[in-house]
């Protein structure tokens, strides 16, 4: 159901926000207020769309007391067909997200109402059963990892190319050790910058053709993220600031030779799902 409201009543002139309901995740969707001015491919946006778009990103963990979350951006075959405009997530702690719900649910127009269900609603379709819907959705990868092993198997002796080098000073690329994510570890600068830090590099990759089979999320670290599992030991200063996500065959393709055995025994085993 397409209705209007903003979750930052109307504090930024660029952005909107809204909770996935037609998906429901714990994610905060930010759309355009202007479809005309903003083009769907995030690569296509001006520095000062970007900057719009990071000050409603700031405004709404600020707004709502988020410590941590990741800005997740559709990329290639990734980028849903059924959205005509740009969009991008915030994805959240379930139970946070679900907090916010509560507080501010009474600013989404005529909710409860059955319009907003959608066929994404798999554990009940009352519309008063959203909380239970987002605590009990299923994420793409935890139903398509076997898929993704048997595509793998595949590929096991068939040589490709490996990580490119990022033409970025100070920053470094690393692989997570069983996830398909590819990460950046630098210091910080202003979100725009290190989003589009993160796509530029996602392009390199071939990520972003939409013409292709081969699509990514482009994700940013927002606020104090837990990079335990990467187990990775940063320099003074620099941190992982974000990721970019894809599935495990174009993963593995990617991933250097020597690594490849250990993160596909590791992958195996890991349980995956992409929940940005």
């Amino acid at each position: 159901m397409a209705t209007y409201y903003d979750l930052l009543r109307d504090e930024n002139d660029s952005f909107y926000v809204q909770f996935d309901t037609p998906t429901p995740r714990p994610h905060f969707i930010i759309l355009p207020k202007k479809q005309a001015g903003i083009e769907r491919d995030f690569s296509q946006m001006t520095p000062e769309q970007r900057k719009k778009l990071m000050e409603a990103v700031q405004s709404m963990m600020s707004s709502f007391k988020v410590p941590s979350g990741i800005l997740s951006i559709h990329r290639g075959s990734w980028l849903s067909r059924n959205t005509k405009g740009f969009l991008a997530h915030i994805c959240v702690d379930v139970e946070l997200y679900l907090h916010v719900f509560e507080q501010q649910k009474s600013i989404i127009p005529t909710w409860p109402n059955k319009t907003y269900v959608t066929g994404e609603w798999k554990v009940n379709d009352d519309p008063k059963s959203y909380p239970q819907n987002v605590r009990g959705y299923i994420y793409r990868h935890s139903r398509y990892l076997d898929e993704e092993v048997a595509a793998i198997w595949k590929l096991m002796f068939v040589p490709r190319p490996i990580f490119r080098e990022l033409d970025e000073p100070d920053i470094s690329v690393i692989q997570h050790p069983s996830h398909p994510k590819i990460g950046l570890v630098g210091k910080k600068i202003p979100l725009e910058e290190l989003v589009w830090t993160i796509e530029n590099f996602a392009q390199k990759l071939g990520l972003t053709n939409r013409r292709s089979n081969d699509g990514c999320n482009v994700c940013l670290h927002l606020g104090l993220v837990s990079t335990e599992d990467w187990k990775h030991d940063c320099e003074t200063g620099k941190e992982i600031f974000g990721y970019i996500v894809t599935c495990g065959p174009r993963f593995y393709r990617l991933c250097p030779l020597g690594v490849r055995k250990k993160w596909f025994a590791a992958f195996r085993q890991s349980k995956f799902a992409c929940l940005t």
